[in-house]
C-alpha cells in the first residue's frame, strides 16, 4: 500500500506483525517501478514484517525535500518499536544519511555511497575524476543542486551503524574508506565475491530475521555467519562455484545444477544457460560418460529453449532405423562436439554448441523412405545435405548410421566412415575407433512439428510440450569435498 507519493519518493506500507519497524531505502536504476516495488518486498510480505519501503521517482540519491513526508510517515507508525534502516548502493548512502532524521536504533548499509561531488570524495588526480564521471554516466546519473553538501557526517547518523561492502569492488571500498573516518563507530563487514548489489533478491523471510535478529543482540559472530549463508545464495558466488565445479567436478557439477538450491534460484535461467554447462558436458563426454552428459544437456535444452533431448538407446548390433524414424536426432561426438552445418566453413564441423543459426545449423539425423539422412534446419524446413564427399567415379551411395555397443554409432558411407577430431573437424576413416564413436541424442517432439514451418526454429522447438525438470536433491557431496563444493551437499 503506498502512503505517500510525491513528485521523487515514494513510501511503501507493509502493515506485518514485527515487534520492529523495518525502512528500506532502494538502489538505482529502479525508478520505473518505484509505485510496484521496494526494496525487500520479496521477503517482508510473506514474513509480515512491518516495514516501510521508500523508492525514488529520479535517480538522486533519495537528495529531496520529500524526506521530510517519509519520516512522518515512519513516526505515525512506529510507536516504541525500534527502527531498523536498510539500503542499497544509493539507498545504503540514503539509510545512513537520514538514520539521524528517522531516529533509527540500527541501520545496515550495503555498498552505501558516500557522495558523487569530487571535492567531497576527496578526488584531486584527474585520472580519479574521469573514472567518477564515466561510473555516473553509466548509471545515467546527472549532476544537481541537490548534490551539494552530500557527504555523510557523524551528526547525519544515530544508533548502531553496520556497513557491508565486497571489498574486491574499488568504488564500494573506497567509499567504505571515507565512511570510517567520517563515522568511526561504524561497523565494518566485508562480503567477498557478492559484487555490489549484496542484496540480490535471493534472501528468504528466515534470513532476513536471522541478521536482524543478530544486529539486535549485537552478535557479531551471527551475523557473519548469517551473511555467509546469503552469500552463497548470490549469484557472483554461485557462479564463481559453479565454474570450478565444471572444470574439476563435472559429475558433481550436474548432480548441483539439480539441486533444490539451484533449480529454486531466482537466476535459474541464467543459471541453466551458462557455458560452464557446456564445459561439463564436454568433459562428461571425454570421460564416456555420455549419459550423465546427454541427460544433463536435455535440461540445459529445456531451460533454455524449451525441448527435450535424450540419448537413443538400442541393445549391441542393433538397428537404430526404428528409432530414427520416430525422432529425428542430433549427434554427439566423443569429444562432447555436436554435428553441425558450418556457413562459415561450408561443411558439416563437431562444434561444441550446435544452436546457433547465424553461423552454423544443427544437423539432424532421420530415416525418410526407408533410408537415412541428415538435413539441417533453418526457419522450420529442412533441407538435406550430404555428409560425404562424393570420389569420381563412386556411385552415390546412401549415408547410413551404424550401431556399435551401448548406444554408440558411427556414420557410413559406401564404407568410409566419418570421424570426429578435437579441434571440432572431422576426418573420412576406414573404420572408427573409440575415440571417434558418436552417440545419436533424439529430440523429443513429435516428427510433424519438423516440416512446420516457423519463424525460427527455436520457435518449433519451443512449442514442444515437455515434462517439468526433474528437480529433486541430489546429495553427492561427501566430507572429504572442498569447502567451495560443500554449497551442493544439500537441497
Amino acid at each position: 500500500m503506498i502512503v505517500f507519493s510525491g513528485q521523487q519518493l515514494v513510501a511503501h506500507w507493509n502493515k506485518g506483525e514485527s515487534d520492529y519497524l523495518l525502512v528500506t531505502f532502494d538502489q538505482l536504476n529502479t525508478e520505473l517501478v518505484a509505485e510496484t516495488h521496494f526494496l525487500l518486498q520479496a521477503q517482508v510480505v510473506p514474513g509480515r514484517i512491518s516495514c516501510i519501503g521508500v523508492t525514488t521517482r529520479v535517480r538522486n540519491f533519495y537528495r529531496s525535500s520529500e524526506i521530510e513526508r517519509i519520516v512522518a510517515e515512519v513516526e505515525k507508525v512506529r510507536g516504541d518499536r525500534p527502527v531498523i534502516v536498510f539500503g542499497q548502493s544509493a539507498g545504503g548512502y540514503a539509510a545512513l544519511k537520514y538514520s539521524g532524521l528517522l531516529r533509527a536504533d540500527y541501520v545496515i548499509a550495503c555498498s552505501p555511497f558516500f557522495a558523487v561531488r569530487p571535492d567531497e570524495l576527496g578526488l584531486t588526480d584527474e585520472r580519479q575524476k574521469r573514472i567518477l564521471v564515466h561510473m555516473m554516466a553509466t548509471h545515467n546519473v546527472v549532476d544537481r543542486p541537490e548534490f551539494e553538501g552530500m557527504a555523510i557526517r557523524q551528526e547525519d547518523t544515530s544508533g548502531r551503524i553496520v556497513a557491508l561492502y565486497d571489498p574486491g569492488e574499488m568504488v564500494d571500498a573506497y567509499a567504505i574508506r571515507l565512511i570510517r573516518k567520517a563515522i568511526p563507530q561504524a561497523e565494518i563487514l566485508t562480503v567477498p565475491h557478492a559484487g555490489h548489489v549484496i542484496y540480490d533478491g535471493s534472501w528468504s523471510s528466515a534470513l532476513l530475521e536471522s541478521m536482524v535478529g543478530a544486529i539486535r543482540a549485537e552478535d557479531t559472530g551471527q551475523l557473519t555467519l548469517t551473511l555467509a549463508a546469503m552469500r552463497r545464495r548470490q549469484l557472483p558466488f554461485l557462479i564463481r562455484a559453479l565454474t570450478k565445479a565444471a572444470n574439476r567436478k563435472p559429475g558433481l557439477f550436474v548432480g548441483a545444477m539439480n539441486a533444490k538450491r539451484i533449480t529454486a534460484h531466482p537466476n535459474y535461467s541464467d543459471l541453466i544457460r551458462d557455458a560452464f554447462n557446456l564445459r561439463a558436458i564436454n568433459l562428461l563426454a571425454e570421460r564416456g560418460d555420455f549419459e550423465r552428459a546427454a541427460r544433463h544437456l536435455s535440461t540445459m535444452m529445456r531451460g533454455s529453449y524449451g525441448f527435450e533431448i535424450r540419448p537413443a538407446r538400442w541393445d549391441a548390433g542393433a538397428t537404430p532405423t526404428a528409432m530414427l524414424e520416430r525422432h529425428p536426432c542430433l549427434v554427439l561426438s566423443m569429444h562432447g562436439s555436436f554435428l553441425c552445418w558450418s556457413v562459415e566453413h561450408g561443411s558439416a564441423r563437431f562444434e561444441p554448441h550446435p544452436f546457433n543459426l547465424t553461423t552454423r545449423l544443427p544437423i539432424l539425423a532421420r530415416i525418410r523412405e526407408g533410408r537415412a539422412v541428415f538435413c539441417t534446419v533453418s526457419e522450420g524446413v529442412e533441407t538435406e545435405i550430404r555428409l560425404f564427399p562424393d570420389e569420381p567415379g563412386t556411385p552415390e551411395a546412401p549415408d547410413e548410421i551404424m550401431a556399435l555397443d551401448g548406444n554408440c554409432v558411427a556414420l557410413r558411407n559406401a564404407g568410409r566412415y566419418m570421424g570426429a577430431l578435437p579441434d571440432g573437424g572431422q576426418q573420412i576413416l576406414p573404420g572408427v575407433s573409440i575415440q571417434q564413436r558418436m552417440v545419436v541424442l533424439s529430440i523429443e517432439e513429435k516428427s510433424a512439428l519438423l516440416q512446420r514451418r516457423q519463424a525460427t526454429w527455436f520457435d518449433k522447438v519451443s512449442a514442444a510440450q515437455t515434462p517439468p525438470p526433474d528437480r529433486a536433491s541430489v546429495k553427492t557431496v561427501q566430507r572429504s569435498t572442498p569447502r567451495w563444493l560443500k554449497l551442493f551437499g544439500r537441497g
